[in-house]
This record gives structure tokens, sequence and C-alpha cells, in this order.
């Protein structure tokens, strides 16, 4: 089975590799382009002024430049728009794993430890949770003396905890909801337009 980080490694080189093939062949295009039209205008200007030829020349480079410029932005809005349908797809992927998780025998586990950190972190809590969570976050809380409190978030949506400190000057967040939104965050970063 391909890791998420193969997946992204794949799918940027794919990328990388189309875009870059894209823009060779545009700039070969756009160099036989211009190598036509100077040879067209040298035989047809010949007996006329050397400004002349310069002037028609100037004119050529802009508008084949200008067509180039045209054709790489073309390539890079459909890279971009390529690269977020990518990152859409793996991520509806990786929140389907995650709701999986969630239905799973791990994630009592998942939230122990969680509590354990919070607390660990921030002393005498209130933890927050799914409202699906807070009987199975209630049981588990009462084993852990630092716990004030457990309420139901309409913030959580996959799963996870996060708290506040007793007197709610500190706040620590590890909701799979945040992990899950920094990951997206992130991939825009791990695969880059070039």
């Amino acid at each position: 089975m391909i890791s998420q980080n193969e997946r992204i490694e794949y799918f940027g080189e794919f990328i990388n590799k189309t875009a870059d093939k894209q823009v060779r062949k545009h700039e070969e295009k756009a160099k036989e382009l211009l190598e036509r039209e100077i040879n067209s205008i040298e035989t047809e200007l010949s007996l006329k002024l050397e400004s002349r030829l310069k002037f028609e020349t100037e004119r050529i480079l802009a508008a084949s430049n200008k067509e180039l410029s045209a054709l790489e932005n073309d390539e890079k809005l459909r890279i971009a728009q390529k690269r977020d349908e990518i990152r859409d797809n793996v991520m509806d992927a990786v929140a389907e794993k995650l709701k999986a998780f969630v239905s799973g025998s791990g994630y009592e586990d998942f939230l122990r430890r969680q509590l354990e950190s919070l607390s660990a972190e921030l002393g005498e809590c209130i933890i927050f949770c799914r409202e699906a969570d807070e009987p199975l976050v209630l049981r588990l809380s009462s084993e852990n003396p630092l716990v004030l409190a457990v309420k139901p978030s309409d913030e959580i949506v996959l799963g996870g905890l996060f708290a506040r400190s007793k007197d709610s000057e500190k706040a620590a967040y590890d909701t799979l909801d945040r992990r899950l939104e920094k990951c997206r965050e992130d991939f825009l970063s791990i695969i880059p337009l070039k």
C-alpha cells in the first residue's frame, strides 16, 4: 500500500514533469514561430532599411513573448487547478479514514491519551468533545482528577478533544478536524507551483 507521503511525492513529481513538458513544448512552438516570422521578414525586407527590420523583429519578439506568457499562465492555472483537485481528493480520503478510525476500537485509547496530554499541559481544565463522544469522554475523564468538566462542542465534527484551563486563559486544541485542516494547509507547501 502506498503511503500518503509517497502519494504526495508522486503527484508532486507528476505535476512538475507535466508542467516542465508543457512549458518546453510551448517554448519550442514560440521559437519555431519566431524563426518562421523572422525568415519571412528578412526575405521581404532585404531591400529596406535596417531600422525597419529592427522594428519588425522587436514587434514579433514582443508578440511571441506575449503569446508564450499567455500560454505559461494558462498552464500554471491548469496545474493549480489539478493540484487543488488532487489535494481535495487526498483530504477527502483522509477524512473518510478518520471517520472509520473514530468508529473503530482504537479511538477510545486515542481519547484517553488526549485527555492525559491535555490535562498534563493545562492542569485543571474543561474538556470539549463531540456530542457523540461525551459519554465515552465522561467515563474516561472520571479516571483523571485534573478534568473538571466535559462539555460537547459543535466545533468538533470528526473527533478528538480540545481543552481550556480552569481560568480560561489557556487552551489546547487536538481535534482531528484541526489536524486535517493543518494537513490541507501543509499540502500546498509540499506540492508548490513551479
